[in-house]
Protein backbone atom coordinates (compact mmCIF):
# COMPACT_ATOMS: atom_id res chain seq x y z
CA UNK A 1 0.00 0.00 0.00
CA UNK A 2 0.99 3.58 -0.48
CA UNK A 3 0.77 4.25 3.26
CA UNK A 4 3.53 1.72 3.98
CA UNK A 5 5.87 3.31 1.45
CA UNK A 6 5.15 6.74 2.90
CA UNK A 7 5.94 5.50 6.43
CA UNK A 8 9.23 4.02 5.24
CA UNK A 9 10.18 7.22 3.42
CA UNK A 10 9.39 9.31 6.50
CA UNK A 11 10.75 7.11 9.30
CA UNK A 12 13.88 5.43 7.95
CA UNK A 13 16.00 8.57 7.32
CA UNK A 14 15.15 9.99 10.75
CA UNK A 15 15.70 6.61 12.38
CA UNK A 16 19.19 6.44 10.89
CA UNK A 17 20.10 10.00 11.85
CA UNK A 18 18.41 10.57 15.22
CA UNK A 19 16.46 7.62 16.61
CA UNK A 20 15.79 9.16 20.06
CA UNK A 21 14.18 12.20 18.41
CA UNK A 22 11.93 9.94 16.32
CA UNK A 23 10.90 7.97 19.41
CA UNK A 24 10.13 11.19 21.30
CA UNK A 25 8.26 12.70 18.34
CA UNK A 26 6.09 9.62 17.96
CA UNK A 27 5.32 9.62 21.70
CA UNK A 28 4.27 13.28 21.55
CA UNK A 29 2.16 12.65 18.44
CA UNK A 30 0.46 9.67 20.10
CA UNK A 31 -0.27 11.66 23.28
CA UNK A 32 -1.67 14.59 21.28
CA UNK A 33 -3.82 12.32 19.12
CA UNK A 34 -5.11 10.46 22.18
CA UNK A 35 -6.00 13.74 23.93
CA UNK A 36 -7.80 15.06 20.83
CA UNK A 37 -9.71 11.81 20.46
CA UNK A 38 -10.76 11.86 24.11
CA UNK A 39 -11.90 15.47 23.79
CA UNK A 40 -13.86 14.58 20.66
CA UNK A 41 -15.44 11.41 22.05
CA UNK A 42 -16.31 12.59 25.56
CA UNK A 43 -17.59 16.06 24.64
CA UNK A 44 -15.94 17.55 27.70
CA UNK A 45 -18.18 20.34 29.05
CA UNK A 46 -15.14 22.48 29.88
CA UNK A 47 -14.47 23.08 26.17
CA UNK A 48 -16.73 24.85 23.67
CA UNK A 49 -19.14 22.73 21.67
CA UNK A 50 -17.73 24.18 18.45
CA UNK A 51 -14.40 22.48 19.20
CA UNK A 52 -16.09 19.08 19.56
CA UNK A 53 -18.00 19.66 16.34
CA UNK A 54 -14.89 20.74 14.43
CA UNK A 55 -12.83 17.78 15.71
CA UNK A 56 -15.59 15.33 14.86
CA UNK A 57 -16.08 16.79 11.39
CA UNK A 58 -12.35 16.69 10.65
CA UNK A 59 -11.70 13.19 12.00
CA UNK A 60 -14.85 11.72 10.43
CA UNK A 61 -13.30 12.11 6.99
CA UNK A 62 -10.57 9.61 7.87
CA UNK A 63 -12.50 6.75 9.50
CA UNK A 64 -13.53 3.40 8.11
CA UNK A 65 -16.44 1.10 8.90
CA UNK A 66 -14.68 -0.38 11.95
CA UNK A 67 -14.76 2.99 13.72
CA UNK A 68 -18.50 3.48 13.34
CA UNK A 69 -19.43 0.89 16.01
CA UNK A 70 -18.34 2.85 19.07
CA UNK A 71 -17.62 6.31 20.37
CA UNK A 72 -13.84 6.18 19.77
CA UNK A 73 -12.11 6.33 16.41
CA UNK A 74 -9.36 3.79 17.06
CA UNK A 75 -7.97 3.44 13.53
CA UNK A 76 -5.79 6.55 13.88
CA UNK A 77 -4.40 5.39 17.20
CA UNK A 78 -3.86 1.82 15.99
CA UNK A 79 -1.94 2.95 12.90
CA UNK A 80 0.31 5.23 14.91
CA UNK A 81 0.80 2.59 17.61
CA UNK A 82 1.64 0.00 14.95
CA UNK A 83 4.39 2.24 13.60
CA UNK A 84 5.69 3.58 16.90
CA UNK A 85 5.28 0.53 19.14
CA UNK A 86 8.21 -1.47 17.75
CA UNK A 87 10.45 1.59 17.99
CA UNK A 88 9.39 2.25 21.59
CA UNK A 89 9.92 -1.37 22.59
CA UNK A 90 13.26 -1.56 20.79
CA UNK A 91 14.45 1.66 22.36
CA UNK A 92 13.31 0.54 25.82
CA UNK A 93 15.10 -2.79 25.48
CA UNK A 94 18.27 -1.16 24.16
CA UNK A 95 18.26 1.52 26.84
CA UNK A 96 17.70 -0.86 29.73
CA UNK A 97 20.17 -3.48 28.56
CA UNK A 98 23.08 -1.55 27.11
CA UNK A 99 23.24 2.14 27.79
CA UNK A 100 21.99 2.57 31.36
CA UNK A 101 19.48 5.32 30.50
CA UNK A 102 21.46 7.31 27.94
CA UNK A 103 18.85 6.98 25.16
CA UNK A 104 18.40 4.76 22.14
Amino acid sequence: KGYHILVLLLFVPVLLVDAPMLVLSLAIAFAALLCLELVRATKTPLLPASLHTALHAFMSHFVDERDLGGPLFVTHLALLLGCAGPLWLGCAAYTSLFSCGRGC
